[in-house]
């Protein structure tokens, strides 16, 4: 959520991350995820190593992302 506009580093760093919780087996959630974030991350194809109920855009309301 707090990603606003990423960088290349950035958005390394969380491939990366991802990679090593796909080798640990354990699940990663995104939540709070912008349009903008969301789109860069489906450009790059890191969107499509996760479900797609495993990323929560970011909606109109307080929380409403988190609490899905």
């Amino acid at each position: 959520k707090r990603a606003r506009n990423p960088d290349a580093v950035c958005i390394h760093l969380l491939d990366e991350f991802l990679e090593r919780m796909a080798t640990a087996q354990l699940p990663v959630l995104l939540c709070g995820v912008q349009p903008d974030l969301h789109k860069t991350l489906r450009k790059i194809g890191i969107s499509s190593r996760l479900k797609p109920e495993q990323i929560f855009l970011e909606e109109p309301g307080v929380y409403s992302s988190t609490l899905k």
